[in-house]
């Protein structure tokens, strides 16, 4: 073949193969520095107080006055007891990382941080999570959550400079259930108050089930918190139970401005609502005997669909748990909390602008069916359907909860250990009150 010069071609196509790879070199590299990484910690709410509820054990936390406590020491004992974790994101006291390769354990920490990286892994696998819980004392006062704040936000601080000093700045989100939530927004008055170094924000901040009390205020507007979710249930009889704070007889579901303050544009209230279908009975169910009808029956409007929203221990305790979780919750065994990632996902994709009421700020309502896949976001003016979990997936994430070798906390295990750290603390306290007898108060006799 005449004009073609094999020679100038083999130095041309080795001319290209030299710049490709000169490219390649200098193209920068996506290294475990650069991917994006957030740090998850859960945050277990109070210790129950309902087996010591009395008028002075009320009288006493309201007024701060739990020291030589009964209460205190209830609480303290059956803190240290395995059996509160293992039906919840619970570990030690502090900030403890969670070995999620672990199958082998009866705890609910290493379950929930493997259904949120399920999650994820379906929505972006290129983030790394890192999932940690804060164990704190769990007693009833605004004293006591303050300084396990204190705690939490040094041992976080302390946490996130390892990860600064590994060239990785992860982003922070924070899980609280019940007064798990008081704590998390206490964060924000420790940073302001206490002198401490600072090394990160809260990006975002998902409050489940929290009691709404004044205490709760002083921290929403500080831009500490870059976003902050805090769901609530019309079901949830406990969140509105909160006897503590004074001047006021129960705490409230939602946050309401005031004269002198609106709400924080970066809060949104958020409604959740879950329904089941009687027919369509959940894999928890399924593995209880419940009867399965064939979906094509399925009517567009059918009276076998209940409202399955949930109630307090809903929000964060497994399904191996106490009497007040029900086996025909519509996710069994899960939590809401397991769900939180396909959640807030949804949250974002939605079109559906948060509605600006005047005394609740920006709220929302969300309507789960994991019947039907959907999940519906909406306002008073606004509605948009959404695919959720498929099917599929669902009974995946339930399936992989009912693998790992849980043991149903019945209610008489429960009890027993729970007489056994009241019986303990009445020792103490007798003990206590032997060495330090109380003064004897003298009577004024009344003059004739």
């Amino acid at each position: 073949m005449k004009g073609i010069n094999f020679k100038n071609i083999l130095a041309i196509s080795i001319l290209l193969s030299l710049t490709s790879q000169l490219l390649a070199d200098f193209t920068p590299k996506k290294s475990p520095q650069n991917q994006e990484a957030w740090i998850t910690v859960f945050v277990h709410g109070i210790i129950s107080m309902a087996p010591l509820l009395s008028l002075k054990t009320m009288r006493q936390v309201k007024n701060e006055q739990i020291e030589n406590t009964v209460y205190k020491e209830y609480v303290t004992n059956i803190r240290r007891n395995r059996i509160v974790c293992k039906n919840q994101a619970m570990q030690e006291l502090g900030l403890k990382k969670i070995d999620t390769m672990r199958t082998d354990t009866t705890d609910g920490c290493p379950a929930l941080a493997k259904l949120f990286d399920m999650q994820y892994s379906w929505i972006n696998p290129s983030i790394k999570n890192h999932y940690y819980t804060f164990g704190w004392s769990g007693i009833m006062t605004t004293q006591a959550r303050y300084k396990d704040a204190k705690i939490f936000y040094t041992a976080l601080n302390e946490e996130i400079k390892k990860f600064h000093d590994e060239g990785v700045y992860p982003k922070t989100r924070l899980i609280g259930f019940s007064h798990g939530g008081s704590v998390c927004l206490s964060l924000a008055t420790v940073k302001k108050q206490e002198k401490i170094e600072n090394l990160f924000d809260v990006d975002e901040l998902i409050l489940l089930g929290m009691p709404v009390i004044q205490n709760s205020y002083a921290s929403l507007d500080e831009p500490f918190f870059k976003k902050i979710h805090h769901f609530y249930s019309t079901e949830d009889k406990v969140q509105i139970l909160d006897f503590s704070q004074p001047g006021k007889l129960f705490s409230s579901r939602k946050f309401q401005t005031s004269r002198h303050a609106a709400l924080p544009e970066n809060l949104l209230q958020v409604r959740l609502d879950i329904f089941r279908h009687t027919s369509f009975p959940c894999c928890w169910a399924k593995s209880k005997g419940a009867k399965v009808q064939s979906k094509t029956a399925f009517p567009r409007h059918s009276r076998s669909i209940r409202k399955s929203s949930p109630g307090h221990c809903e929000w964060w305790f497994f399904g191996w748990t106490n009497k007040y979780y029900r086996n025909n919750f519509a996710i069994a065994p899960l939590p809401v909390a397991a769900l939180l990632p396909s959640i807030t996902r949804s949250l974002e994709q939605s079109t559906v602008k948060p509605e600006k009421n005047k005394k609740f700020g920006n709220q929302i309502k969300i309507e789960v069916r994991p019947f039907s896949e959907l999940i519906t976001i909406r306002t008073k003016s606004q509605k948009e359907q959404l695919s959720f979990l498929s099917d599929k997936k669902l009974c995946l994430l339930q399936e992989t909860t009912m693998q790992l070798p849980f043991k149903k906390t019945t209610n008489k295990m429960y009890s027993q250990k729970v007489e056994k750290a009241i019986q303990e603390a009445k020792e103490i306290i007798a003990q206590h009150i032997a060495k330090n007898p109380p003064a004897k108060k003298h009577r004024k006799h009344k003059r004739i």
